[in-house]
């Protein structure tokens, strides 16, 4: 059985798909604000697919190592 995704989970899992670093989403704090980014991955799944924006293997590699230290950052604070 599967675990639920959280919110920023999947955020971080569309953004990737379409090249989007978290800059492009906004500051640090934004990533507290499920509301916010419940809005932001519903206005993501009306987009065109990736390809027709030229997104390619490149972009989705840079996006996944800035997520990635976002992802730390938050779970290291969460730690505190």
């Amino acid at each position: 059985m599967k675990r639920q995704l959280s919110i920023f989970e999947q955020l971080r899992r569309a953004c990737t798909r379409y090249g989007l670093v978290p800059e492009d989403i906004g500051s640090a704090s934004i990533f507290t604000d499920e509301e916010y980014m419940s809005g932001y991955l519903w206005l993501i799944s009306r987009w065109e697919p990736p390809s027709a924006y030229g997104c390619t293997q490149r972009h989705r590699d840079r996006a996944r190592k800035a997520w990635a230290k976002v992802f730390a950052e938050m779970k290291q604070g969460a730690a505190k």
